[in-house]
């Protein structure tokens, strides 16, 4: 985490007018507050965390601290796993299984 003293300091509210909401206004101060504490969930489930910094009983962050957290959650989901289908489940299951028998470990086939 970058020292957000070091950027353009900004209070909780002021943090909130930077980033709009669905309604043409704002985000609530008490949102920023939960993405400082909270942080907020990428497309990939990851959580991402808004830098700050408590200071004389508040929290402050920055312009930059504002831009990389929205970076962040904006990005694609970095290890996003091809959905495979249930034939391509079969192959891979069977393959498995070949190989456990190789090994020498039993496995189970067929239904108990």
């Amino acid at each position: 985490m970058e020292s957000v003293l070091s950027e353009s300091v900004l209070t909780l509210a002021e943090a909130a007018s930077l980033i709009p909401s669905g309604y043409g206004r704002h985000v609530a101060r008490q949102t920023i507050l939960r993405y400082v504490k909270n942080g907020a969930r990428r497309p990939g489930g990851e959580r991402v965390v808004l830098d700050a910094q408590w200071i004389a009983g508040r929290y402050l962050t920055s312009r930059e601290a504002v831009t990389r957290f929205l970076s962040a959650l904006s990005q694609s989901p970095t290890a996003a796993k091809p959905i495979r289908t249930p034939s391509q489940r079969k192959r891979e299951a069977a393959r498995n299984a070949a190989a456990l028998e190789k090994l020498g470990v039993p496995t189970t086939k067929g239904k108990k």
